[in-house]
């Protein structure tokens, strides 16, 4: 299986480099990225480069589609079927470092 690994770097005002910014590197299956597609309108693998704030509204708006579809399951999942509630989890959790870091830009890593 490989994985979404999404995470945060920043650098203050007049520092040369970015450093990594916010707890730990988020993980989400590939297997399941058409879910994360379907209602954000890219594959997170997009998101890489982008700056927060920027991408807080495509994420918001995911998660308010993925609410509507709460207790079901994606059914184009290329192993198995991949739950709505992983995807509002991992959504959420990118959300979360979004807001704590809206300056920051967002570095995705497939392994």
């Amino acid at each position: 299986m490989r994985v979404y690994d999404v995470s945060f770097r920043a650098k203050t005002e007049g520092a040369e480099e970015y450093v990594s910014v916010g707890d730990e590197w988020i993980v989400y299956s590939t297997d399941n990225s058409e879910a994360i597609k379907a209602v954000c309108g890219s594959y997170p693998s997009r998101w890489d480069g982008m700056r927060c704030d920027e991408l807080t509204p495509i994420l918001e708006s995911g998660l308010f589609r993925l609410w509507e579809k709460r207790g079901r399951r994606f059914p184009f999942a290329t192993t198995g079927y991949g739950s709505v509630e992983e995807t509002i989890v991992f959504l959420s959790r990118v959300l979360d470092g979004c807001t704590r870091y809206p300056h920051a830009f967002v570095v995705v890593r497939i392994e």
